[in-house]
């Protein structure tokens, strides 16, 4: 994903609302920042003095592989369930016979 970059004024830190992932760069002036995890859920970078911070995300190929074998097997199952057969079907005898149903007509027995 592309990069964006601002002019920071002072030292502080920057908390994107997003949660921890390690995958967010941010670089003060050319120089990398480390990530870590700020209010316990959100990723958030120290930065120490005025500058321009940049801050991308690089996408990992893992997530790639991963959405690519969850659609295959979606994909599968669909595939599965709609398809059909061919020839005549089977006409399904009932595992238990329990006769007639008694009328709601003729009352209790």
């Amino acid at each position: 994903i592309g990069a964006t970059a601002a002019g920071v004024p002072d030292a502080g830190v920057l908390h994107l609302g997003v949660p921890f992932d390690g995958s967010w760069r941010a670089a003060l002036d050319g120089v990398e920042r480390p990530a870590r995890a700020g209010f316990g859920v959100t990723t958030a970078f120290d930065v120490p003095g005025p500058g321009v911070l940049e801050i991308s995300y690089d996408r990992p190929v893992t997530r790639t592989l991963w959405l690519g074998v969850l659609a295959a097997i979606w994909l599968t199952l669909i595939a599965a369930t709609l398809r059909t057969r061919g020839g005549t079907r089977a006409v399904h005898e009932p595992v238990l016979d329990l006769g007639p149903l008694p009328s709601v007509e003729e009352g209790p027995r």
